[in-house]
């Protein structure tokens, strides 16, 4: 398998079946404590789609076409073995570690445009703006991306994709393919990598064909990354084909539960900002100290500011 299935850059998970009925949704009784807060979280309107990715991605993996999945599987296994492992074996001797961890910044700091709008449409705003100041830094201070001087500032890198945004928005994954050249997928992202394809700058420069070699972005330096992990795959499973399957999805599932969580805590937290990030000014200033009830002896409650003195000097003073 190719590229773009090294098992796991830009891949789905959950399988297409209808989802199960959310029972959270339910009207129960009034409760307290941690079951109320948890209660609370799960009736927000903004949960029905992320309550049906859960429910579809804990399924076992969908596979309708498997026969023709495996044909494939073959194919690309023979195309890895004839033409693309020399290929990287080579690139592993000529490039040195340091070099081919550059070139790989460089590839995701062009993938910056295909983050940002997917950022842009999940509405996460903030990650946009961390995408955006990424992409300025290292594309100046960085040449070009061949550094990573953003990430001193505090400005972690984050990978957003079509098939995320449409992960997130309830689409289920469909059944899981994979297709000549390009590697395992699903039908859900299949449609997510192609318009991802239309934002990523290198499509534009070096045509379309690019893809079969730069696939997600990184071509040669993302299977130099996973090679390792790929080969100790294949040699510890009986079914390759299954055990690569079972990875690719369970490492999609990761990757959207993960944007699932950060979406249901946002509305409870906006989260830390990033590190050079003023923190801006409250807009209340801190509430004082309750007032005092009437009648209470101040000698036992300390000293009395000078206004609330003022106050209580023109009232009448209580009898014993």
């Amino acid at each position: 398998m190719v590229l773009g299935g090294a098992f796991g850059c830009a891949s789905a998970t959950a399988p297409g079946r209808e989802p199960e009925p959310v029972e959270s949704h339910t009207s129960a009784p009034a409760q307290t404590g941690n079951d109320a807060v948890a209660t609370a979280q799960a009736t927000r309107p903004s949960d029905d789609a992320d309550d049906a990715l859960i429910a579809s991605i804990q399924k076992g993996p969908y596979d309708p076409f498997e026969p023709v999945n495996r044909s494939f599987f073959a194919l690309n296994r023979g195309i890895d073995y004839v033409l693309l492992d020399p290929f990287t074996t080579a690139y592993e001797f000529v490039v040195p570690v340091e070099g081919r961890r550059a070139i790989r910044r460089v590839f995701r700091n062009l993938s910056s445009a295909r983050t940002l709008a997917n950022d842009l449409l999940q509405l996460e705003f903030r990650d946009a703006i961390v995408t955006t100041a990424r992409f300025a830094i290292n594309t100046t201070l960085g040449l070009g991306g061949l550094f990573d001087p953003a990430a001193n500032f505090g400005l972690q890198r984050h990978e957003s994709d079509f098939g995320e945004t449409l992960a997130l928005a309830g689409i289920g994954a469909g059944p899981y393919l994979v297709l000549p050249l390009l590697g395992p997928t699903t039908v859900r992202d299949s449609l997510g990598s192609a318009v991802d394809g239309f934002l990523q700058p290198q499509f534009w420069l070096l045509g379309p064909g690019s893809r079969l070699l730069l696939d997600s972005g990184d071509g040669l330096s993302l299977r130099d990354e996973h090679k390792q992990d790929l080969r100790h795959l294949r040699e510890s499973s009986v079914d390759y084909y299954a055990a690569l399957r079972s990875a690719y999805l369970l490492d999609r599932e990761g990757e959207i539960r993960e944007r699932v969580e950060k979406r249901e805590a946002a509305p409870l937290s906006a989260g830390p900002l990033p590190a050079g990030v003023d923190t801006p000014p409250a807009s209340e200033p801190t509430p004082s100290a309750p007032a005092k009830a009437e009648g209470v002896d101040q000698a036992n409650t300390g000293p009395v500011p000078p206004d609330v003195g003022a106050q209580a000097s023109q009232s009448p003073t209580p009898g014993p």
